[in-house]
């Protein structure tokens, strides 16, 4: 598992800066071996929140310069607004400052470079994983099954997706996928067995059957499975 990418990583430059650098450099490596492994997630979220929140912290340096540090020494509970207690060391509160947002603008390329890779993987697998609708195409359903061939264990992966009642940035509708069961990997399956299997052990869910197909080897939870729902719900979206 990478290290973990947060602001915290930056934080500690105000203090030692070498430090700082070899924590964070030790973390963006462990990301991109990660990335050459195939594994897009955690990194593919990781690095995209710490670029944008840099980028914000660079974009409002003036006015975290006017405001930090404060300290708290209370709440006005009629406003219910903190009251603060500016520190009287300038000279040092500079120093902080000036050193932090140095740190910043030294670790926002590092950190364009990341998710720079990151969307090469994704680019790579979105190409080579395709989400397929298996027998009659059905009317959109709030659930249904996806079916996942796991060749590293000679298994297929069942899970069972349900449309949530809310749509992402883009308007897809989110689904929520639950493992619930797997099958032998056989070429003998044919849409029609799988729906015929499938109904049997699992009557109560009436809705459409997906497969998800890839001709590359992925990780399943890093890589596979984040870009198969992805996938599905724009498919579901469709319908």
């Amino acid at each position: 598992m990478p290290i973990p990418l947060s602001l915290e990583l930056l934080l500690s430059a105000v203090q030692d800066w070498e430090s700082a650098r070899y924590r964070f450099q030790a973390a963006t490596e462990s990301h991109r071996r990660a990335l050459q492994n195939r594994c897009l997630f955690p990194t593919w979220k990781q690095a995209h929140t710490l670029q944008e929140t840099l980028r914000q912290l660079l974009q409002q340096r003036h006015s975290i310069e006017e405001a930090f540090p404060h300290t708290v020494v209370g709440i006005n509970w009629s406003t219910l607004q903190l009251e603060l207690l500016p520190e009287h060391i300038p000279a040092a509160r500079e120093r902080a400052l000036h050193q932090f947002f140095a740190f910043v603008e030294w670790a926002l390329p590092v950190m364009d470079a990341l998710c720079q890779d990151s969307y090469a993987l994704y680019a790579f697998a979105t190409e080579h994983i395709a989400i397929h609708e298996l027998g009659l195409r059905l009317p959109r359903s709030p659930e249904g099954f996806l079916l996942i061939p796991y060749r590293a264990h000679q298994q297929v992966l069942i899970w069972r997706y349900r449309v949530l009642p809310v749509v992402d940035a883009q308007q897809r509708p989110l689904v929520q996928l639950e493992p619930i069961g797997s099958l032998p990997l056989s070429p003998i399956w044919t849409p029609h067995l799988w729906q015929s299997v499938l109904r049997e052990r699992f009557p109560e869910i009436q809705g459409a059957l997906y497969l998800c197909e890839s001709d590359e080897d992925f990780p399943l939870n890093e890589t596979l499975l984040p870009i198969a729902e992805q996938l599905l719900a724009a498919r579901v979206g469709e319908a």
